[in-house]
């Protein structure tokens, strides 16, 4: 999907001369996202001109990045596995410290929604790695 803020249209890549509006809900239910800047690895084929400008842009328009919102009616998520056989890892063991981390986080992705309960055959392990003296929740997905 690409967007265009300065027309307030997004078009997506399968479809090329379509353009579609943005429609933005109410102030409630904003777009989420964590941090509101380029992260060091993004736009490496950027020179600094065009890299002040987007991070510019990103600052000026970050009440659309506020952490919150309901899930785009836009586009279903869906990864292809195609005939593949599902893959299973059991889960790693925890400590009792570990354990409460993941289920509040848990608790907290069911509470925005980012998450929903469902049965599968595949799974994969949760991991709490330290950083900077505080755990994360990461879900372990490499085999």
């Amino acid at each position: 999907m690409v967007t265009d803020l300065n027309l307030n249209t997004f078009s997506l890549r399968d479809v090329t001369g379509t353009y579609f509006p943005l429609v933005f809900e109410n102030d409630d239910k904003s777009l989420a996202c964590s941090s509101i800047a380029l992260r060091g690895n993004e736009g490496t084929m950027l020179n600094d001109s065009e890299r002040e400008i987007i991070s510019s842009m990103l600052i000026e328009n970050k009440d659309m990045f506020t952490p919150g919102g309901e899930a785009t009616t836009f586009e279903l998520h869906r990864i292809n596995t195609g005939d593949n056989a599902p893959i299973a890892v059991p889960p790693y063991r925890l400590t009792p410290a570990k354990k409460e981390i993941v289920r509040a986080e848990l608790d907290k992705m069911l509470e925005q929604k980012i998450i929903e309960e469902a049965e599968s055959e595949w799974t994969s392990p949760v991991v709490c790695p330290r950083k900077m003296k505080k755990h994360d929740f990461v879900i372990q997905r490499h085999r």
